[in-house]
């Protein structure tokens, strides 16, 4: 199954409790997906029974993720829509070089085993 990139055309934040935070991702067509911030081990990324997508980060990851929202254009919602989903994965991305002292294209989930 191939990438999926979907440009996101606007965005709802809701910020809860350190368990519940998330960003929600629409396109002109409709819901595309959900970040979800967790304060515990990270989940994977899946392909929701309704058609969505959810990838889910560290908490840490909000406030890089906020900023990278406010500041640049355009984003992109990328998510790997593979057979198995042991092997999903999700990034919310520019394909602009963001404002800061880092130069990434982006914030995704962290490789299966890594710590960060």
């Amino acid at each position: 199954m191939p990438w999926i990139n979907i440009p996101v055309t606007r965005y709802l934040v809701s910020i809860g409790g350190q368990y519940s935070s998330q960003i929600q991702f629409y396109s002109e067509s409709g819901v595309i997906g959900q970040a979800i911030f967790e304060n515990a081990p990270v989940s994977r990324a899946r392909k929701t029974p309704w058609g969505s997508y959810q990838i889910f980060f560290d908490v840490n990851v909000l406030g890089p993720m906020l900023d990278m929202l406010r500041n640049e254009k355009p984003i992109i919602f990328k998510y790997l829509d593979h057979e198995n989903p042991e092997i999903h994965r999700g990034y919310i991305r520019t394909t602009t070089e963001p404002i800061g002292e880092e130069e990434h294209e982006g914030v995704g989930q962290p490789e299966p085993g890594s710590s960060g």
